[in-house]
Formats: structure tokens, C-alpha cells, sequence
């Protein structure tokens, strides 16, 4: 399979973020999504992946996917567009953030 040029294991940044009508199935996601990335949101998560690992994770999330009632959305954001972000109130607990848009 070609690739296009893209490196597989160069990471990516995304924003993801859900509708999911049920409870267990949103948990489920929302844990998933947790163990790949950060919560900014209660439905919002930033992810720093590969390519690879981000093709996995979206085929996992959206086998779990009820597409008459749940949504499920990724954003792709280059590094210039993720460090222009602005992020106020509560801190997340990690200055990942800033060490990655200071470099």
C-alpha cells in the first residue's frame, strides 16, 4: 500500500469530538480516546498520533459508532494551527502544550 509521501510514524495532531446517544458506548469512547490523548472537554479530546496508531484508533471508534444517533468528528490540525490555539481557564495538568509549540 503507498502512502503518498506522508512518514507513518511522523505524528499528527487532532481534535476529536463525540455525540454518542448511550451511556456505556460513550464511556467506552471516552476511554478509549483518553488513553490516546488528552480531555480538553467533556466531549473534546486533543490527540498527538502517528498516522498508523490514528488509522487504528479511528477504526476502533467508529466500529463502536451507531451512525442513526451518534456523531464523531476529526479535525486535523497542523502544528502551526495547533500552538496558535488559545486555551484559558483550568490548566489540564500537563505542559506538553507548551513545550511542544516552544520548540
Amino acid at each position: 500500500m503507498v502512502n503518498k509521501g506522508k512518514h507513518t510514524h511522523q505524528k499528527e495532531y487532532w481534535l476529536v469530538c463525540y455525540d454518542i446517544n448511550d451511556d456505556r458506548r460513550r464511556s467506552r469512547i471516552a476511554s478509549l480516546l483518553e488513553a490516546h490523548g488528552r480531555r480538553v472537554n467533556y466531549s473534546v479530546f486533543e490527540l498527538l498520533l502517528s498516522l498508523d496508531n490514528m488509522t487504528r484508533l479511528k477504526r476502533v471508534l467508529l466500529a463502536r459508532l451507531r451512525p442513526e444517533t451518534d456523531r464523531l468528528h476529526f479535525y486535523p490540525l497542523c502544528l502551526k494551527d495547533f500552538c496558535k490555539a488559545e486555551r484559558h481557564g483550568l490548566p489540564y495538568g500537563s505542559e506538553e502544550t507548551e513545550t511542544i509549540c516552544s520548540v
